[in-house]
């Protein structure tokens, strides 16, 4: 089940007394396409006069590549450095901002749930130190509640300075080294595997906000510059000298957490109902677009292969002062003629009358409502036939012509606007 990264950690259990080394998150970083996110932060006076940390600058490596860059940025990872514990598909691009960028040219990172790839570990930040518990006595309780069956074996213990991490490493399957990806449904599964776990800890002052997928922990080794301590991470061993590592599944099944009901929060439905919105929105949307589409058909009669914008009805503007129905049959006529043969002149667009001999808007209206559109007429026998290339899709109008406007129940404004079948 282990890897060779893993199987490293028989002899040397404890990481983080030398200084800032990535062999921790090599070992929590099992898919070698997936991107690592580096983060930094540094203090920044705020207007009131006090001293915020902030995200100072961030970046992308690809996990394969960790071991050999790393060198290249340890420096800047000494103090208050933090990296992804899960794994991302992608970066988020080039750009000037973040010591990391300028020294390295990293990408910047993309820690977003919507771009894990894999999940890499259950885990739980334990804050004791705020009701006066000492990590050392928070490691204890941890390695008790563990022996008496209250949580799973826990993979890596972290002692971010004050507070105290647990971690445990997972698996896509029995025997397999690989971490699970991170579709969907498994996000839901792994939000409520956190609560749980989250929940078994409540005699501790558990951060509850480090349940999502996007979490970041302390950089191995780093300095945690509220108490200058140095970050360490300590392996647990199971008796054949491997990692304790589990599936999804199985810590379901330890923690009594269902699996085949892995549904969104309750507190999370209003999300739920903008989403089913904006899908009746895009249906409406693309109805009112094939409406649009077999009106165009039907006025024309018929389509060429190729000449799907040949003089388009959005071509006449009422400058032109031409109806819809003198449109309609040009444009039939024209997309029934090869583009070899077409004349020049019907793709050009009418001359605008003058001013003093333009109808006003209202004898316009009056006259395009007056006028119906007739059937396209057919191409006159001089003009040359369309070619193999330029045959139509259909010789009649579609299926279904007599349909109703999306926003009409009767159908009146196609009645109005254009010819019966």
């Amino acid at each position: 089940m282990a890897t060779a990264a893993l199987n490293s950690f028989s002899n040397q259990q404890e990481h983080g007394h030398d200084g800032p080394t990535c062999d921790p998150i090599l070992a929590i970083h099992r898919g070698k396409d997936s991107y690592v996110t580096l983060h930094l932060l540094r203090d920044k006076l705020q207007p009131d006069g006090t001293v915020k940390k902030v995200m100072s600058s961030d970046g992308a490596v690809r996990v394969e590549h960790l071991a050999n860059m790393f060198p290249q940025f340890r420096a800047e990872l000494e103090t208050d450095a933090y990296f992804s514990i899960n794994g991302f598909y992608r970066h988020a691009g080039f750009g000037n901002q973040g010591a990391l960028r300028r020294i390295t040219g990293l990408p910047h990172a993309l820690r977003k749930s919507t771009a894990a790839r894999y999940l890499n570990a259950l885990y739980c930040d334990v804050d004791a130190y705020k009701i006066g518990i000492e990590p050392g006595m928070v490691v204890g309780r941890m390695l008790a509640m563990q022996d008496r069956g209250i949580i799973p074996p826990i993979s890596i213990i972290v002692r971010s300075g004050q507070g105290v991490w647990a971690m445990w490493l997972l698996a896509a399957e029995r025997g397999s080294d690989m971490p699970p990806k991170a579709h969907p449904h498994r996000q839901l599964l792994h939000g409520h595997l956190e609560r749980e776990l989250i929940s078994r800890f409540a005699e501790f002052n558990v951060d509850k906000g480090t349940s999502d997928v996007a979490r970041i922990a302390r950089f191995p080794g780093s300095i945690n510059s509220k108490c200058g301590l140095r970050v360490e991470y300590l392996f647990q061993t199971a008796g054949d000298g491997k990692v304790h590592m589990h599936t999804m599944e199985d810590v379901a099944a330890f923690l009594n957490v269902s699996t085949t009901h892995a549904t969104r929060d309750p507190e999370s439905g209003a999300r739920s109902a903008r989403s089913i919105a904006a899908t009746r929105r895009l249906a409406a949307t693309m109805e009112s677009r094939l409406y649009d589409f077999r009106l165009l058909w039907r006025l024309r009669g018929r389509f060429c292969k190729g000449q799907h914008d040949a003089l388009p009805i959005s071509r006449c503007t009422p400058r032109s002062n031409c109806s819809v129905a003198n449109a309609a049959r040009r444009s039939a006529t024209t997309a029934s003629i090869a583009p070899s043969t077409r004349p020049s002149a019907t793709l050009a667009s009418p001359t605008p009358k003058s001013p003093r001999n333009s109808p006003s808007p209202a004898t316009r209206q009056s006259s395009s409502r007056a006028s119906p559109v007739p059937t396209p007429a057919s191409p006159s026998s001089s003009s040359p036939p369309p070619n193999d290339a330029a045959t139509s899709w259909t010789s009649s109008p579609p299926p279904n012509a007599d349909f109703p406007h999306p926003t009409s129940s009767a159908g009146s404004h196609l009645a109005a606007s254009s010819p019966t079948a």
